[in-house]
C-alpha cells in the first residue's frame, strides 16, 4: 500500500545519452547553393522534474553534445572537406511531457520544450584557409517522442527519439536543426 504507484504525483531525476546528427544546413548564394555537412556527434542529458498524477511531467534539463562539420558543397558538388571546428554545444531548457497511461510496464510520452544553446566551435581548415571559430548564444525548441519501460516501480530505461531546432540563420543559412536518438535512465522518488 505504501509504494509507490504509477498514478502517483512524484519527483525524478533523470540522464540520457545518445547519437547526434545535424541536419545540412544550406544557403543560396551568387554562385548557386552552398551547403555544409556535418559527422554524427553525441548529446548527454541531465533533468529533474515533477511528474504529476494525471501523466503530465514538467522539468529543466541541461545538456551537452559535440559535432563537427564535414564538407562544403556548391550545387551538390563537394568542393572542400573541412578539418577541425569541433562544436560543443550547452543547452538548458524547460520541458513538457505527457504519458500516455497503457496499464502496463511500457508508457509512451510526447512532448516538447524551449530554451537556450550556448555553441563554441574551434577554429577550422576549409581548402587549406583557416577559419576562425566562434560562439553564441541562440533561442533552442524541442519536441520528442519516447516510451518509459519500468524495471521496478521506480526505475525505467527510456529511448527516445528528439527533434531539436536552433534558431541561429544567419548570412542567409538556415537555421540549424538536428536529430537526436538516445537512451537513458529515469529515477522517481
Amino acid at each position: 500500500m505504501l509504494a509507490a504507484q504509477p498514478s502517483q504525483a512524484q519527483f525524478y531525476v533523470s540522464g540520457s545519452a545518445g547519437y547526434l546528427q545535424f541536419r545540412d544546413n544550406s544557403a543560396s548564394t551568387p554562385i548557386g547553393t552552398v551547403t555544409g555537412e556535418y559527422n554524427p556527434g553525441f548529446a548527454i542529458n541531465g533533468a529533474a522534474g515533477y511528474k504529476f498524477g494525471f501523466g503530465l511531467r514538467l522539468e529543466g534539463e541541461l545538456g551537452y553534445a559535440r559535432t563537427s562539420p564535414d564538407k562544403i558543397k556548391v550545387n551538390g558538388q563537394t568542393v572542400a572537406t573541412v578539418g577541425g571546428g569541433d562544436t560543443n554545444l550547452f543547452t538548458g531548457t524547460a520541458n513538457a511531457f505527457y504519458d500516455i497511461k497503457t496499464g502496463t510496464s511500457l508508457t509512451p510520452y510526447l512532448g516538447g520544450g524551449i530554451g537556450f544553446v550556448h555553441g563554441d566551435s574551434s577554429d577550422a581548415t576549409v581548402a587549406g584557409v583557416r577559419v576562425n571559430g566562434g560562439s553564441g548564444t541562440d533561442f533552442l525548441w524541442l519536441v520528442e517522442a519516447g516510451v518509459s519501460i519500468a524495471v521496478t516501480d521506480r526505475l525505467s530505461v527510456v529511448p527516445a527519439y528528439r527533434y531539436m531546432q536552433i534558431s541561429n540563420s544567419q548570412n542567409g543559412f538556415d537555421d540549424d536543426s538536428a536529430h537526436l536518438f538516445k537512451i537513458g535512465l529515469r529515477y522517481s522518488f
